[in-house]
C-alpha cells in the first residue's frame, strides 16, 4: 500500500508499507494527513519518487542499521530510503508519535530543495490569501491559531511546507501536528488536508503584547537575520537524527530559502495578546491591497 503527498513545487513523496506493522503506521499517517492509501502496482519499484519503503527489521546480523531513532532504522538503497521498523506491532501512543514523525521526516526531508522547505508556524487563509505566523516556541502560535474567526481558515497549526514556484510565487500546504501524539495530555486532534495548497502572501513574526499591533518590517540586515532564523527553527529540530551530510544539506537549503523568502515576501511584526481578538489588524492589510 502507498500513501502519496503531492508537493506544490513539483514531484511527490511516497510512503510504501511492506508488512502489516508498516501498514498500521501508514493508516494513522493517512488519517492525520488526509492522504488516501492506494494499492502499489509494483511492490519492488525503485525510483526517486518512492522516498520510503517500510519493512520489518532484518534478520539479526544483517548489516543495514545506520541509526535507530525511536526504533526506526534507515539505509539508502538505489533511488530510495528503506526504513526498517525495529519494534514489532504498535506501542504506547507517545512512542508511536515519535515513530510516525520520524517516518514522515525521513520521507519528506530528502525531497526538500531550493524550491521547498519545512517551516515551524501557523498557516491561516483569509479570502484565499495565505498568511504564515512564525515565532519562537512558546510564543503562542498554537493558541492564536484556535482564535481565528470570521473569514479566516486555519490550514496548519504546527508545521508548514512552503514551495517557491518558477515564477516567484510562494505556495504553502500543511504538515500534521505530530506533537499531539506525544503530548502528555493531548487536545482533540485537528486534521488538516496536507494536499491542499494555499498561495502565501505575507509572513508575520509573532511577539506577545497587551495590545494588537502590526508593523511592516524594513528589509535590513537585522530583519533578514531574524526572519531567516525563524524559518530555520524547525529544520534545526527535524534534522537532528539525520546523518551529518544530509543534515548539513537540508540546513543549508533551508537557510538559503529563508534568506530569499525574506527578500521577496512582505514580513510584518505581529504583537498580539493571547486572550482577545487580534486578527482585525491583519485584515486591514488585505483591505489596503484591495
Amino acid at each position: 500500500m502507498d500513501m502519496t503527498l503531492p508537493i506544490a513545487s513539483g514531484g511527490e513523496c511516497v510512503w510504501r508499507g511492506m508488512d502489516e506493522t508498516a501498514l498500521a503506521y501508514l493508516r494513522m499517517m493517512s488519517f492525520y494527513m488526509s492522504c488516501p492509501l492506494s494499492f502499489s502496482a509494483d511492490s519492488d519499484k525503485t525510483d526517486d519518487e518512492v522516498c520510503l519503503v517500510l519493512r520489518p527489521a532484518p534478520e539479526q546480523g544483517r548489516k543495514v542499521e545506520i541509526f535507530w531513532p525511536y526504533g526506526v532504522g534507515v539505509r539508502r538503497s538505489g533511488g530510495r530510503n528503506e526504513v526498517y521498523l525495529r519494534r514489532v506491532g504498535l506501542t504506547a501512543s507517545r512512542t508511536v508519535g515519535f515513530i510516525i514523525r520520524q517516518i514522515f521526516h525521513l520521507g519528506i526531508l530528502p525531497k526538500l530543495s531550493s524550491h521547498a522547505v519545512l517551516v515551524h508556524g501557523v498557516l491561516a487563509s483569509f479570502r484565499n490569501e495565505g498568511c504564515l505566523i512564525c515565532g519562537a516556541s512558546g510564543m503562542g502560535k498554537s493558541t492564536l491559531s484556535r482564535r481565528f474567526t470570521g473569514d479566516w481558515e486555519v490550514c496548519a497549526d504546527d508545521c508548514v511546507l512552503i514551495s517557491r514556484m518558477d515564477n516567484g510565487d510562494y505556495w504553502a500546504q500543511p504538515v500534521p501536528t505530530w506533537s499531539l501524539w506525544y503530548a502528555d495530555d493531548p487536545p482533540p486532534p485537528r486534521v488538516f488536508d496536507c494536499g491542499r495548497m494555499v498561495p502565501l502572501k505575507r509572513v508575520f513574526l509573532l511577539k506577545r503584547g497587551p495590545e494588537t499591533e502590526v508593523a511592516k518590517l524594513e528589509k535590513r540586515g537585522t530583519f533578514i537575520s531574524e526572519a531567516t532564523s525563524s524559518i530555520m527553527n524547525f529544520a534545526d529540530i527535524a534534522t537532528v537524527d539525520l546523518p551529518a551530510e544530509e543534515r548539513r544539506r537540508v540546513l543549508k537549503l533551508t537557510f538559503d530559502f529563508g534568506y530569499r523568502m525574506a527578500e521577496e515576501l512582505p514580513f510584518y511584526r505581529l504583537i498580539a495578546p493571547l486572550d482577545r481578538e487580534f486578527q482585525g489588524e491583519m485584515e486591514k492589510l488585505h483591505e489596503v491591497k484591495s
